[in-house]
């Protein structure tokens, strides 16, 4: 597989345990094949779980080899916490890339009042790991982290830079570099478009029905 081969690695979708154990296993794996090649982790992804999103974070930490983070799409709530994980000066996003910091949050449909009580300071205390990570990572102040985090915070891969989440915006291709194809098949293809369009619009106006196609 030469992505495996490339050592990359995919965080596509939301944060659970069988997808923590999976990336955490390869991750040592690489560790354990090659300690002096880094790791690359690419995410797009809303986040998950707190405590998997932790696990992840810390074996990133434990492993030898720096571990790069590229955010393509999307890294919202638990996923940023991944994203300012990486290695710093080696955290990357793509332009259009969109990044989210916010608290932790549960759903209780039905539980004793003791049980919520529990439940909420034990959210509190992931929270302030969180603003504490953050704050350490980013070199943002930590009543900012804080406030921040009372609500979805957007950032786009430009204001992410800045705030201290990644370190590199990947480059963006200028319009002059996108370059249009010319040659005599693609205007060939174009004319037979647009004649076509031509020629529909002349048989409406003769009066000549379109067939009715039944889909159902």
């Amino acid at each position: 597989d030469r992505v495996f081969y490339e050592r990359l690695i995919f965080l596509g979708k939301k944060i659970d345990n069988k997808l923590s154990s999976h990336i955490i296993s390869l991750m040592i794996y690489l560790s354990m094949e090659n300690y002096k090649k880094d790791i690359f982790l690419f995410i797009n992804s809303p986040g998950g779980d707190a405590v998997n999103t932790f696990a992840i974070y810390d074996t990133m930490q434990y492993v030898l080899p720096d571990v790069h983070t590229v955010c393509m799409g999307f890294a919202g709530a638990m996923a940023s916490l991944i994203l300012v994980g990486g290695e710093i000066t080696k955290r990357l996003a793509f332009p259009h890339a969109r990044i989210m910091i916010t608290q932790p949050s549960c759903r209780i449909i039905r539980a004793k009042v003791n049980e919520i009580i529990l439940e909420a300071e034990e959210l509190f205390r992931i929270r302030q790991t969180m603003e504490k990570i953050f704050s350490q990572r980013t070199g943002t102040p930590l009543n900012i982290i804080s406030k921040d985090m009372e609500r979805q915070t957007f950032m786009s891969a430009k204001e992410a830079k800045a705030y201290g989440i990644i370190d590199h915006v990947a480059m963006e291709k200028e319009d002059d570099d996108i370059k249009i194809p010319d040659d005599d098949k693609f205007k060939k293809s174009r004319e037979e478009i647009e004649n076509r369009d031509i020629n529909y619009n002349e048989k409406d106006e003769d009066g000549i029905e379109d067939k009715n196609f039944n889909f159902f």
